[in-house]
């Protein structure tokens, strides 16, 4: 899931918590000071003060630990108005790339830009897990955002790096990639799925699902505070070469540095 959707459940649940924590805490304070005989007559509430009465010694304190896990999650994620301002700054950029007559008329999802953050774990039933992933946190457009794929990137083993992203972001370099075949046609045969396989850094089986809409990559490693981050990967279904606008790009970065640090 991307960041600005998990943030968004995070800021969400923490304020339901919030509002929760505080009926709970006035319920059981007011449920502590209370004496059953005088509602003998109404036996559902003198069942329902003792079990609260019972449980009170746990469910404060657990209210407590799910709020501070909340915010150790929020901290880690960052704010959903954080993710938001990335959104955008995505957007503006993509707008600016992707410009000229041969594109304007295109749907979003056509050209696209994607930031990739590298975990050293990833939490997944996956091989290898341990050994450095590239995980996509944040898209350009509204479209075409579950099920991003994630690249294998060991800072350890370079040469395993998978994708235009994961070479990029292990080799520390720039790498641009057009002029690919089209997967999506049914004319498409084994030596065009090899030719893109070896070309984009992934395997004949990923290719061979034919899903792979891209033409034409960019690849550019992230550095927050002069330590590697990540990637930002830029895609088109069109096969000319992708400009990446270094004026443009340079200002990208160090919003970008200021947003995610």
């Amino acid at each position: 899931m991307l960041r600005e959707r998990t943030a968004r459940a995070v800021d969400i649940s923490m304020s339901v918590v919030a509002w929760g924590a505080t009926l709970a805490a006035a319920t059981i304070g007011a449920c502590l000071k209370a004496d059953e005989n005088r509602y003998k007559a109404w036996p559902v509430v003198v069942s329902a003060i003792t079990t609260i009465k019972d449980n009170a010694w746990w469910s404060l304190p657990g209210s407590t630990v799910v709020a501070a896990f909340l915010q150790m999650m929020r901290s880690r994620i960052g704010s959903s108005t954080r993710w938001k301002t990335v959104q955008v700054v995505l957007n503006q950029y993509r707008d600016q790339v992707f410009v000229g007559s041969g594109v304007k008329n295109d749907p979003q999802h056509f050209h696209r830009v994607t930031i990739f953050k590298y975990v050293r774990w990833r939490f997944a039933f996956v091989f290898w897990p341990w050994s450095g992933w590239l995980v996509p946190v944040a898209r350009s457009g509204v479209t075409r955002k579950s099920r991003i794929s994630c690249f294998r990137a060991s800072l350890d083993d370079p040469s395993l790096a998978e994708g235009i992203g994961g070479q990029a972001f292990s080799g520390m370099k720039t790498l641009v990639i057009d002029g690919l075949p089209d997967l999506t046609v049914p004319q498409a045969n084994a030596d065009d799925i090899k030719k893109y396989a070896e070309r984009t850094f992934i395997s004949e089986k990923r290719a061979m699902k034919k899903t792979l809409t891209a033409r034409s990559l960019v690849g550019i490693p992230l550095e927050v505070k002069g330590k590697p981050w990540g990637c930002i990967v830029l895609d088109s279904h069109h096969p000319a070469p992708i400009p990446i606008r270094e004026n443009m790009y340079s200002v990208l970065a160090k919003v970008l540095e200021e947003l995610l640090q």
